[in-house]
C-alpha cells in the first residue's frame, strides 16, 4: 500500500489484525448458515414533493452471539474480500422479497455489490428469487455504486440490462465520492441517484 522499493517490519499489531481479520471471516461464513445473527432491517423512503411514503431500503445487519452489533461498514469488506458478499446479497435479496410481496404498495431498495454484478449468473438469480417469493420486479430497485461500472468484462452491463427489460430499476448510490462527476451523469442509466453526505 505504501508503494515500492520499501520494507515494513511484520510486527504483532498486524499479526492481531491478520487473526482478528480471519476470525471475522469465519464467524461470518458461521453466520450466514441459518443462525439467525443476520437481519434485515427497512429504511422507510419517502417522497420529498408529498411527504408520502414510496418504498423501504433493505439494510443488512449482523449480531454475533458474543461481539453483539457489528457495522456493516466492518463486514462487508470482509464479505467482499472473501467472496461471502454473493452468499450475503442472496440472503438479503430474498428476504427483502419475501417481506416486500406483503407491502403491495412500495417497492424495495437493495444494494448490490460490484462483486455480484461481475458474475455472469447474477441477473438469474435475481429472476429465480423473483420467481419463488412472486414478488413484481417493477417492485424491486437495485442499488449499484459506480465501480460496478467499470467492468472490463462486460458482466456488470449485461446483467444490468437483461433485469432492466424485465423492469427492475437501479439507483445509483453514494454518488460524489470517489471518480462520480455529473459528467459521468450522462452516461448512466439508472432511475434515482443517492447523494453521498
Amino acid at each position: 500500500a505504501a508503494g515500492r522499493n520499501r520494507y515494513a517490519i511484520f510486527g504483532t499489531h498486524m499479526d492481531e489484525l491478520v487473526r482478528a481479520r480471519r476470525e471475522m471471516e469465519q464467524d461470518l461464513r458461521i453466520a450466514l448458515q441459518g443462525s439467525q445473527q443476520i437481519n434485515v432491517h427497512y429504511q422507510p423512503v419517502y417522497s420529498a414533493k408529498d411527504q408520502v411514503l414510496k418504498g423501504v431500503e433493505a439494510l443488512v445487519r449482523w449480531r454475533h452471539p458474543q461481539k453483539g452489533s457489528i457495522p456493516p461498514d466492518i463486514f462487508i469488506p470482509v464479505a467482499e474480500e472473501t467472496r461471502l458478499i454473493e452468499p450475503l446479497g442472496e440472503l438479503v435479496l430474498r428476504e427483502a422479497c419475501s417481506a416486500a410481496v406483503h407491502w403491495p404498495d412500495l417497492t424495495v431498495a437493495v444494494n448490490a455489490s460490484a462483486i455480484e454484478l461481475r458474475n455472469e449468473t447474477y441477473a438469474m438469480r435475481v429472476l429465480s428469487i423473483l420467481h419463488a417469493t412472486g414478488l413484481d420486479p417493477k417492485r424491486l430497485e437495485i442499488e449499484i455504486t459506480e465501480s460496478a461500472l467499470a467492468d472490463n468484462s462486460g458482466h456488470c452491463e449485461r446483467n444490468i440490462a437483461s433485469l432492466r427489460a424485465i423492469g427492475i430499476r437501479f439507483a445509483l448510490d453514494d454518488f460524489g465520492t470517489g471518480f462520480s462527476s455529473f459528467g459521468r451523469l450522462q452516461s448512466l442509466d439508472v432511475e434515482r441517484i443517492k447523494i453521498d453526505k
